[in-house]
């Protein structure tokens, strides 16, 4: 469940921003472009992105919102048909949480909390996942986009915008329903979240080098209402050295990781001493 709220909350990792990259139809130059930039990234065995993640959250009656701006690092290396990936995000205050997506487990260390895996039992590859990169994300958020268009083009650079339309939030929907038959969703998260997923937008731009073949930037752009406050997500991501020797392994201090669940029933106690 945490999964899934994360994704509302607009606390996810980079994973579905590189999902995003693929998504778009419109303008039958943007479709080719986003076309030619979803085989791009889907062949890319391995590369590196940096960039920025901007948060940020206002509720009623709040003159100023809250921000926080957390510098974004990672890598990526295709193994056959499975995707791992690392990923640092930093507050540039001394805290920073840094995540390992290694196969069908995330392994997680939320500024200097310690190591905690997450067993997804292969929900790495559903849309809405917050935890990495996926190929069949791409796929569904290519037949769920709307509005592309081409807004630049420089010799073999072109930039295209597009919108991620209500298909790809009706699939994140469906797991939520599916979470909550099996148990693993309270009906009043279920029916919170379905609300909040009503008053979700995404917006997307890609620029993309159909000579090289690689997506050089991606930007996406997601707002939420939740009803008791708007929040924002502001991505801003440079990909770069596409084909390098890039060899994702565990830490050994992630090697004795415990369960997320250990994590989440210590972070209830701490709550439960704070009220």
């Amino acid at each position: 469940m945490k999964r899934y709220l994360a994704v509302l909350l607009c606390v996810g990792l980079v994973a579905g921003i590189v999902g995003a990259v693929v998504a778009g139809c419109g303008t039958s130059k943007a479709q080719s472009v986003i076309a030619e930039a979803r085989d791009a990234i889907a062949q890319a065995r391995t590369f590196r992105f940096k960039g920025t993640k901007d948060l940020a959250a206002k509720t009623p009656g709040q003159e100023q919102e809250s921000s926080q701006t957390f510098a974004v690092t990672g890598d990526s290396q295709t193994v056959q048909d499975t995707t791992n990936q690392h990923l640092v995000l930093d507050t540039g205050q001394g805290v920073a949480a840094e995540y390992y997506i290694l196969g069908d487990k995330a392994y997680i260390n939320l500024g200097g909390t310690g190591w905690y895996y997450d067993d997804t039992g292969g929900k790495i590859d559903q849309p809405g996942n917050t935890e990495g990169f996926s190929k069949k994300d791409m796929d569904e958020m290519l037949k769920a986009a709307e509005d592309a268009k081409t807004t630049s083009e420089q010799g073999s650079v072109v930039t295209v915008t597009f919108k991620v339309g209500e298909g790809y939030v009706s699939i994140i929907s469906q797991q939520l329903k599916d979470a909550a038959a099996q148990g693993g969703v309270s009906q009043d998260d279920l029916n919170s979240s379905l609300e909040i997923l009503k008053n979700m937008s995404i917006d997307v731009t890609i620029i993309y080098d159909s000579n090289a073949k690689q997506i050089q930037h991606f930007e996406r752009n997601m707002d939420i209402n939740t009803g008791q406050a708007t929040v924002s997500v502001r991505d801003s991501l440079d990909f770069y050295d596409y084909g390098a020797d890039i060899q994702i392994t565990l830490p050994v201090p992630a090697q004795n990781a415990q369960p997320w669940s250990v994590y989440l029933q210590q972070l209830q106690q701490l709550q439960q001493q704070t009220q």
